[in-house]
């Protein structure tokens, strides 16, 4: 089973986004030059893993809050490698 979820969503999520983005889709079926880089991008840009949990080494502030060491935290990561819309950088 290892793999096999990761591996459904980010294929059926990269679908999407190259339906969504179609000079993106045409990029892919013209260009086999960008295959690896675009699965690599999609990788990063659809994100098939939403979610993660981790143990702190060392205490940690997030958001004002402190996670002390030894304690768990769920990580929802769906949101990871996104800008906020409207927020362009320089």
């Amino acid at each position: 089973m290892a793999g096999h979820e990761t591996s459904v969503n980010l294929i059926a999520g990269g679908a999407l986004a190259l339906m969504q983005h179609p000079d993106q889709l045409a990029r892919f079926r013209h260009d086999p030059g960008v295959l690896r880089s675009g699965v690599e991008e999609m990788l990063r840009y659809v994100g098939p893993v939403q979610l993660t949990g981790r143990v702190a080494l060392e205490p940690i502030d997030v958001g004002g809050v402190v996670i002390g060491p030894g304690e768990f935290a769920m990580l929802l990561i769906g949101s990871a490698n996104r800008e906020p819309v409207g927020l362009r950088r320089p």
